[in-house]
């Protein structure tokens, strides 16, 4: 069962990466979108990846604590002003 969820992970995120590039040249997706929904997907569904993000995460501190109020929002269920 474990093997069929990382697959299926593996596909929807390849999915959204390459529909997120379809929509960088037609002008009715939000290309950039999908191409970072598809990156974190596939992070999950493949640790070296998701390691890489994690070290680029420390590179730039900023994007982190982006990521990371944005995660604490959620967690404690407040709304972005």
């Amino acid at each position: 069962m474990k093997h069929v969820k990382k697959g299926i992970l593996f596909f929807a995120g390849w999915f959204f990466v390459l529909l997120g590039l379809v929509g960088l040249v037609t002008p009715f997706l939000q290309g950039i979108l999908f191409i970072i929904l598809g990156i974190y997907i596939l992070s999950i569904a493949h640790k070296p990846l998701g390691e890489k993000i994690e070290k680029y995460m420390r590179r730039f501190p900023a994007i982190d604590r982006i990521c990371n109020r944005r995660k604490e929002r959620k967690d404690s269920g407040d709304s972005p002003q």
